[in-house]
């Protein structure tokens, strides 16, 4: 998919919503492509371009800049993203949701963000002692983060970081977060 875009609004009661598309996986790659929709969701899966992207897909120099709302897996740009990539990506909107939600992507698993970023819209995750909730990513697991950042306010219950919610065996180089953080337990500005 390349040079190509999404205006309008998605509405969804299912798993994997997207603005640009709901469900990426076996190498699909994504290039110079954008959504501006707002991306509504009462199930999993929910992203400002992408619902959830798997095995080995690329997302490169591509944003989306419409609100975010959905439950579990939440992301401005990707709801989830596993074994996969994003490279010189945007998101701009407001995201919500209940547990594991990111600025940029809900839960990245096994994957690389290079060069990507979240900014303007407020991240928030609903009262849950589960949380994970992060300026850029809310739960980092095998992932790679490397000049990134994150400059929104972000605002949760528990596990909530201005650019990661929570690391796992993750590493993070060259990125940064200047948004103000809000959390009732394990709380961090990074």
């Amino acid at each position: 998919i390349s040079n190509s875009s999404a205006t309008g609004s998605v509405t969804s009661a299912g798993d994997y919503a997207g603005g640009l598309v709901g469900n990426a996986a076996y190498q699909t790659t994504i290039t110079d492509s954008y959504a501006t929709g707002a991306v509504t969701n009462t199930k999993m899966y929910t992203g400002g371009l992408v619902g959830s992207a798997e095995e080995n897909v690329i997302i490169k120099n591509s944003h989306a800049t419409g609100a975010v709302s959905g439950t579990v897996y939440v992301g401005g740009l990707v709801g989830a993203a596993s074994d996969s990539m994003i490279d010189t990506s945007y998101s701009t909107g407001i995201v919500n949701g209940t547990d594991i939600v990111g600025g940029l992507v809900g839960m990245a698993v096994g994957t690389e963000i290079i060069d990507s970023y979240h900014t303007t819209g407020k991240v928030t995750g609903a009262e849950s002692t589960e949380g994970m909730i992060g300026g850029l990513i809310g739960q980092a697991e095998e992932s790679s983060i490397s000049g990134s950042y994150a400059t929104s306010e972000v605002v949760g219950e528990a596990v909530v970081g201005g650019l990661v919610g929570i690391s796992m065996g993750s590493t993070i180089e060259n990125s940064y977060a200047t948004g103000q953080v809000k959390g009732d337990e394990i709380v961090g500005g990074l």
